[in-house]
Order: structure tokens, then sequence, then C-alpha cells
């Protein structure tokens, strides 16, 4: 009689003999050895910062929005309502000081959907690339102020001219508030994030167009529309085409 201790009655195999050709897809260290995992975008502690600071600097700037938000909403579709903002030293400083405050978001948001698709380097932290994108931002501005210096016309009126280059602070503040209330709705609503990057920048080529549009036509009050254009391509299509090609290239 056969020793039930010793012969294997019910021929139990081995789990890779039961599952032929399978791979195991367990982890075969421990917990604390596996690969570090890059955190959510969400997750990041510099953008929760960034998104912190946003909404204390937006509730301290309520009530100059409040002030400025009838100008810019009428500036999109009468450019005489940007003359009548520019008249007002009050406005025209907040209306400044609160385009500042929009570089923040408008950044965020650019890196949360990938607006800008720069192939960045590996960084531990998302955050990291928001920051990298607030250079870029800050670099461009500065090299399109300094621009707009260094081609101040003599023909033109220099308030004229002025006016047309602080337009583009109302337009961006816009532009800002309507990209964020997009990205919070249509992230609330379960939209696919690359269908919410199509819609933002669609949104971005509508308000630079309207920019365009009510800059060339404060600035035919001073000179020719060719003219005007000519200033146009070199002060805003020129910088914004080498950004768009810097981000496709690189």
């Amino acid at each position: 009689m056969p020793d039930p201790f010793t012969v294997d009655t019910i021929q139990v195999r081995p789990a890779s003999d039961a599952f032929p050709g399978s791979v195991l897809l367990a982890p075969s260290e421990p917990g604390g050895t596996l690969a570090h995992v890059v955190s959510d975008w969400g997750d990041s502690p510099v953008n929760g910062i960034l998104i912190v600071a946003f909404t204390l600097l937006t509730v301290l700037y309520l009530r100059r929005l409040v002030g400025i938000l009838p100008y810019l909403t009428k500036g999109l579709w009468r450019w005489k309502e940007i003359l009548n903002l520019e008249a007002s030293m009050r406005l025209s400083r907040d209306r400044s000081a609160f385009a500042l405050v929009m570089v923040v978001p408008f950044c965020l948001v650019v890196s949360r959907f990938d607006l800008f698709p720069v192939r960045w380097p590996d960084l531990p932290d998302p955050g990291y690339k928001t920051l990298l994108i607030v250079g870029v931002f800050a670099v461009y501005a500065l090299l399109r102020r300094f621009a707009a210096r260094l081609a101040m016309p003599r023909r033109i009126s220099h308030d004229t001219y002025r006016i047309a280059s602080n337009c583009g602070y109302n337009f961006f503040i816009v532009m800002t508030l309507l990209m964020v209330a997009t990205a919070g709705i249509c992230s609330v609503a379960g939209v696919e994030n690359d269908l919410i990057r199509k819609i933002l920048l669609y949104e971005m080529a509508v308000v630079f167009t309207l920019f365009m549009i009510r800059r060339t036509q404060i600035l035919s009050n001073a000179c020719n529309q060719f003219t005007a254009f000519l200033y146009l391509c070199g002060l805003e299509i020129l910088p914004a085409g080498l950004l768009v090609v810097s981000a496709l290239v690189f």
C-alpha cells in the first residue's frame, strides 16, 4: 500500500504549469524597492502652492476686477472702450496689476493641458514644468516689451502707440479667465483632456485674433492700415510665431 504522505495522489503542479505561456504580473521585489512613480499633476505640491496663491490673489484683487471687467468685455467688440479704460489712470493701473496676477493661472492651465508641447526633461515633480512655463512666458513678455520700445515709431503719436501696446493686457485677462472657466467646467463634466486642450487652443486663437483686429483699429487712427499691419507683424505675429515654432521643434 503506498504511503499517502510520500506519493502525490492529486498531482499538484506549479502555477506556471497550470497557465503555460502566462506572465506573472505581481511584483517580485518588496514595495520599498519599486521604482518611484511620478505623482499626478494635481498632487504636485508646487502646483498646489501656485493654485492657492492664485486663489488668494484673485480674492484680494476681486474688487479691481469688478471695476475693469465691463471695459474688458466691451473692448472685445468696440475699440473705443479700450480708449475709455486707458483714459482713467486708476482703471489702467488696476488692469495692469490684475494682468500680472493672471500669469499664474494662465501658466497652470498651459501646464495642465500641455498647451505648450515642448519635450521637457524628466522632472521629479510636474510642478517644475509649470515653473519652466512661467519662465518661458516671462522671457517672451520681456522680449515683446523690449521690441515694442525699440520699434517706437516717430510718425505715430506716442499715446496711441502706448494704448495699442497696453491693450494686450485687456485681452490676456479675458483669455485667461475664459480658459480657467472652460478648464474647470469641462473637468467637472468629465470631458476628455484631449478635447479640453483643443477647446482651449481655439479660445486662444479667437481672442488673439480679436486683439489683432482691435490693435489695428487703434493704430489706424494715427497711420494707414498697411503701416499698422507692418507693426503688428513685427511686434505680435512674428514673436507669437517664433513661440509656436519653438514649441513644435523643441
